[in-house]
């Protein structure tokens, strides 16, 4: 029996063993089976499928300026919170050394999340790939990941809201039941950022969602450059990018 759930296989003989006499056996190596067939499901390439055409590009490596203002747009709901705390740190009269307590924890926890970000997208890359990850840090744009690896579109979407998902849910709880002014306060600043950090993601995850959203689509991300493939003996998908090369 321990072979048959290893190997993901149930004989003839063995499902009617497992359904009369013990349900639970059979019930486990049933979906024990499921899971394996979804692994077994591609959902990388180490190169690109024949059929395959580049259908558009987010390039934030040499597009300076796109880079730039990602990053002047991201960091909108960051001030936008800077300023309230501000505004309530005042209106509560607390002393200068709580405030740099507020700006000096901020600060480190924020390349402690950093990581944590860019290690999640990159954990579930691995986890659907099985591909050993990446890190790399360009200018302005950290990332971790599995690059020259081409994923499909389900697994491009999972990596990409991953961190969006896991964070706001950490933060928000944490804000909500600390009981303390000074951590309550750090933590909305972090939420803020991850926010605004998240916002290369949304925009890929937009793509996927409504422009390249044939289920064949591909998702090559080399970190700051992100190439989308469709397959080019299918119809177009409306209002999609020039192909670049």
């Amino acid at each position: 029996m321990i072979r048959l759930i290893f190997y993901g296989k149930v004989s003839s003989q063995a499902e009617p063993f497992c359904s009369g006499r013990f349900p639970e056996i059979f019930i486990f190596v049933h979906f024990s089976c499921c899971i394996l067939r979804i692994m077994k499901t591609p959902t990388s390439y180490d190169s690109l499928p024949d059929g395959y055409a580049q259908a558009g590009i987010v390039d934030l490596k040499n597009n300076r300026q796109a880079s730039i203002l990602l990053n002047v747009f991201a960091s909108i709901p960051l001030l936008i919170a800077y300023f309230w705390v501000s505004y309530a740190v005042t209106e509560r009269g607390m002393e200068f050394s709580q405030t740099f307590f507020i700006i000096a924890v901020f600060f480190s926890l924020y390349i402690v999340y950093i990581i944590l970000h860019e290690l999640t997208h990159g954990i579930v890359y691995s986890l659907r790939t099985g591909h050993k990850l990446c890190f790399g840090f360009d200018g302005l744009i950290a990332w971790c990941g599995v690059p020259g690896i081409y994923v499909s579109r389900k697994t491009a979407i999972e990596a990409l809201v991953a961190p969006l998902l896991v964070y706001s849910i950490v933060f928000g709880l944490l804000i909500a039941f600390v009981p303390s002014f000074s951590w309550k306060m750090i933590f909305v600043l972090l939420l803020t950022a991850h926010l605004g950090g998240c916002a290369g993601d949304i925009y890929d995850t937009w793509l996927l969602a409504f422009r390249y959203n044939n289920p064949k689509t591909l998702m090559l991300d080399d970190g700051p450059v992100q190439r989308f493939y469709e397959p080019v003996d299918l119809p177009q998908i409306p209002h999609q990018d020039t192909p670049e090369s």
